[in-house]
């Protein structure tokens, strides 16, 4: 299982990102692309809740959905440490059920690689359709094909350091074209005193796709592309190194 051991440091891993500046982002996004005031949002791949805290600080109301055990304790966890109120589901994005309509459904941080990687893509986003109202949107990003095949790196390794334990994290990532899919073999090491303590190792498989693709993927759900561009940058355009590519699509 993925996100399983791992989920123990994402947060370390991942404490300099910047998700006050992506609220802001999706904020934005809300604004532009919807008439009505956003109130409702689901947070398909919630992982450890470091996009639902924010949004539910600023007045929002939010649901997450995950399929890791592991990172929705993390997401509880953190949710009741801080008194914010909000639903959490155990659920594939292919299989989750809810019986209400979001005013923005969110798919952030590469989960759509993943979904597409461990069952079929149309399905995720057809249950996504599902639970979106004709002024719904789904914001969500993906990994650009070309960026992928020209651009990653093979081998990479960053040490973090957490509760007196120093952590060290290798990947060993192999690109297979012509089936778009990417493995990305992790090692995460914990150490004290210069001591192994535990080594972890978890395979994770995504899938890429060419922003043409992927457009084709939608209509395919029933949904049509009104935006699509770098994420995070409104007014670039998607180059072949565009890494990461934001997508804003409302029901056909």
């Amino acid at each position: 299982m993925i996100f399983n051991q791992y989920a123990q440091h994402y947060d370390i891993f991942y404490k300099n990102k910047s998700y006050k500046k992506e609220i802001l982002y999706l904020e934005r996004l809300f604004k532009k692309y919807r008439k009505a005031k956003t109130r409702t949002i689901l947070d398909v791949g919630c992982g450890t809740a470091n996009h639902m805290i924010p949004l539910i600080k600023n007045g929002y109301s939010v649901t997450g959905v995950d399929a890791s055990s592991q990172m929705l304790k993390i997401a509880r966890e953190k949710l009741d440490r801080g008194g914010f109120k909000a639903d959490l589901i155990k659920d594939s994005s292919q299989a989750f059920t809810i019986n209400r309509k979001f005013d923005a459904i969110v798919c952030l941080f590469s989960v759509i690689n993943y979904a597409a990687a461990n069952g079929d893509i149309l399905r995720t986003l057809k249950n996504i359709c599902a639970h979106m109202g004709m002024t719904s949107i789904f914001i969500f990003d993906f990994w650009n094909a070309s960026a992928v095949v020209d651009y990653y790196r093979p081998r990479e390794s960053a040490n973090f350091r957490k509760n007196g334990m120093d952590i060290e994290r290798q990947s060993v990532t192999n690109v297979y074209p012509s089936i778009k899919r990417c493995e990305v073999n992790y090692t995460c090491t914990l150490r004290q005193d210069g001591r192994v303590i535990k080594r972890d190792k978890e395979r994770h498989i995504l899938k890429y796709f060419s922003p043409e693709e992927m457009t084709d993927c939608l209509r395919k759900a029933g949904l049509k592309v009104v935006d699509m561009h770098p994420f995070l940058n409104f007014t670039g355009k998607i180059r072949k190194d565009s890494w990461d590519v934001t997508t804003v699509a409302r029901k056909a």
